[in-house]
């Protein structure tokens, strides 16, 4: 088996259903849907229930949050690759996999991910951004934030075995500290001509306080990896976070969101933050 798609849940009734459809009417089919959910109160056991037929495995217990039960669905993988797809998320289209199939197929033994570019939407499924860069780039990057697309990034299943599943003591960013951990000294393959996934942003997920824990996970990541000292980039990130912070204190989110998007405008980059209500 090629692929096997792992869909970490909770309390996901709203969105879980779409997330499964796209992944059920993908043209390829060498793959494998696990859905690990951490015991919903809010309709979505039912909906996996529904699904149970045409998925190869799922559970619904209490567990230590999404990165808890990633590796749950990981242990449970039978597939040469494992991609993770959030509940609020769905594949691009219905050619998604298949076009990236080659890629996988085709991908050095010392590559370790492959990933393909993710579009970025609001609440009303408009895209805001498309994410994803060229592997060089991508690298040059790593060091200050998480530079490579998630959503879009397809795991080789030996680097779990190599090097372990994710770090539960990061609530936000133990995907980038997986990346830090095995792309220390490993190759990952940029596929650019596929977007992978629509990926939800907004909310609570957007808010200041969350952004400001996820820099510190970041940081806290670099550390653990031997980047003593924070880049300029990290830095400047944490300062634009810390401002808005602040002004969304003073004015409210809405009226800071138009504020932000003011200065996008101002440097030709279409509105961005007040999209993300």
């Amino acid at each position: 088996m090629l692929v096997s798609v792992v869909i970490p849940t909770f309390n996901a009734a709203g969105t879980l259903r779409a997330c499964l459809d796209s992944l059920l009417a993908q043209t390829w089919r060498d793959m494998e849907v696990i859905v690990v959910d951490g015991g919903s109160t809010d309709g979505t056991r039912e909906i996996i229930e529904a699904f149970s037929p045409r998925v190869a495995a799922w559970s619904s217990e209490p567990d230590r949050g999404i990165y808890d039960a990633a590796n749950k669905g990981i242990a449970r993988a039978r597939g040469e690759w494992i991609y993770i797809l959030g509940a609020d998320d769905r594949l691009f289209d219905a050619t998604a996999l298949e076009r990236m199939a080659p890629h996988l197929r085709e991908a050095a033994a010392e590559a370790g991910i492959v990933y393909g570019r993710v579009s970025m939407v609001d609440g009303n499924d408009e895209t805001l951004t498309v994410i994803g860069a060229a592997w060089p780039v991508t690298r040059k990057r790593l060091d200050s934030y998480m530079s490579l697309p998630h959503q879009g990034a397809f795991h080789r299943a030996s680097l779990f075995r190599d090097h372990g599943g994710f770090d539960l003591a990061y609530r936000t960013g133990a995907d980038y500290e997986f990346m830090l951990r095995v792309l220390a000294r490993g190759e990952a393959v940029f596929v650019p001509d596929v977007v992978v996934a629509r990926c939800r942003i907004g909310g609570k997920s957007s808010s200041a306080p969350r952004h400001m824990l996820l820099l510190r996970e970041w940081r806290r990541a670099q550390r653990q990896h031997g980047l003593a000292n924070p880049t300029l980039r990290w830095l400047v990130a944490y300062w634009g976070a810390l401002l808005q912070r602040a002004i969304y204190a003073l004015v409210g989110a809405r009226a800071g969101a138009r504020i932000f998007d003011f200065v996008r405008a101002m440097l030709g980059k279409p509105p961005y933050w007040s999209r993300l209500r």
